[in-house]
């Protein structure tokens, strides 16, 4: 039962919870704790990009590499994946805007930087 729960509550390239779980969060904080959280929309066209051109091997390599970043910047936040280059980072108790735009900055500068995936 708990790996079929897994299985239906996360995605499996990046460990993150999937669109309707990380959805569902959000839904009750904006219901419960409307003024006491923040959220990070993160997109990649360029993720769209190494799909197309290199093909979904290197596509799930670039989402692991993301993955990781993430977990290693925000570990505590709650993180889901919504699409194939869409993430949210949901800040719970976050105090004000300056904390979603510092993690947000951060994660920027992280992702900036050019990598080396599968030798590409």
């Amino acid at each position: 039962a708990e790996m079929i729960q897994k299985l239906t509550d996360f995605d499996p390239v990046s460990g993150f919870c999937n669109r309707p779980v990380i959805l569902g969060a959000l839904e009750e904080l904006v219901k419960h704790q409307p003024n006491h959280f923040s959220f990070i929309y993160i997109t990649s066209k360029s993720l769209k990009q190494i799909a197309e051109v290199y093909g979904h091997l290197i596509f799930d390599e670039a989402i692991q590499y993301i993955s990781t970043l993430l977990r290693d910047h925000l570990g505590t936040h709650q993180i889901g994946r919504i699409s194939e280059h869409e993430f949210i980072v949901i800040l719970p108790n976050a105090s004000g805007h300056s904390d979603a735009l510092e993690a947000a900055n951060r994660l920027l500068n992280q992702l900036s930087y050019k990598i080396e995936l599968s030798g590409i």
